[in-house]
């Protein structure tokens, strides 16, 4: 219960104002080196919210999966002035089983939250990312994402990202249902750490179905 209440926050997460980016549609991306996690400074030339589809999965060799807590870089780029917010950005691969009937497309959901929603029906969104028409029906494929806007803090952050195949989820208000399927570590979101502006490389896997 504590689950889906908790996700439900995306609602106010996945807005209107962020548009959505299609699987295949490519946003922009930092310009310049990568570092080590939390190193970086983002630019004043930001990226966009979406990225390319169709690259390996998460969870091919030499890229850690969201099971691992995934890989961790930041990476500077633009000049200017200095970021005061954090982003994320990296792979979502699948290793759940696709559920009988579906075809492993759809609309991905991804927000950040300042607690577990799992445990905290009252944790905070804070920032989101929509990939629409994901195509994740072929193992060992992936599809791109980005999250912007993310306050920095040395708090961890938690990430919930799930795969909504079958058309079931209310836009203006989307959580995951039975049978989505959802990136976690364990029984619980993704956790990481953002206490730097730039960009942090965050790998997501979809490892199991929302059993109810």
């Amino acid at each position: 219960m504590g689950l889906v209440a908790g996700v439900a926050l995306l609602s106010v997460a996945c807005s209107s104002d962020d548009g959505g980016t299609s699987g295949g549609e490519a946003g922009s991306s930092a310009a310049g080196s990568t570092s080590s996690a939390g190193a970086g400074n983002a630019g004043s030339g930001g990226s966009g919210a979406g990225a390319t589809g169709g690259s390996p999965s998460a969870g091919s060799g030499g890229t850690s999966t969201a099971g691992q807590g995934g890989s961790a870089g930041a990476s500077e780029g633009g000049s200017g002035g200095q970021s005061s917010s954090a982003s994320l950005e990296g792979q979502i691969g699948r290793t759940a089983r696709i559920p009988d009937g579906l075809d492993g497309i759809g609309n991905v959901y991804i927000a950040v939250f300042a607690d577990n929603p799992v445990t905290n029906m009252n944790a905070e969104a804070l920032a989101n990312a929509l990939i629409m028409d994901a195509d994740l029906s072929m193992d060992g494929t992936g599809v791109s994402y980005r999250v912007d806007n993310i306050p920095v803090s040395n708090e961890a952050r938690y990430v919930v990202a799930f795969m909504d195949d079958d058309g079931n989820v209310t836009p203006e208000s989307p959580s995951p249902k039975k049978p989505d399927l959802i990136a976690f570590d364990g029984l619980s979101p993704i956790k990481v750490t953002l206490a730097s502006p730039g960009v942090t490389k965050l790998d997501l896997v979809l490892t199991a179905e929302i059993p109810f």
